[in-house]
């Protein structure tokens, strides 16, 4: 199963139906694995490419690079 989270709430919600459902957990963070760290048989792949860029909330904060 391939979660594609786009955002802080779907990754919480992936983890923890993985935690539900005692179920192994890979992420992919938006770059190719050749040796494989990206996936697993049995389990979920938290995949963080659609939370590709940077976030901000200038002028409140400073903007920070985001995964993917």
């Amino acid at each position: 199963m391939i979660v594609q989270c786009s955002g802080v709430a779907d990754v919480i919600a992936a983890v923890n139906f993985a935690r539900q459902h005692q179920l192994l957990v890979a992420v992919r963070g938006g770059s190719h694995s050749a040796a494989g760290h990206a996936t697993c048989d049995g389990g979920i792949v938290i995949d963080l490419s659609p939370m590709k860029g940077y976030g901000s909330t200038w002028p409140a904060a400073p903007s920070r690079p985001r995964p993917g």
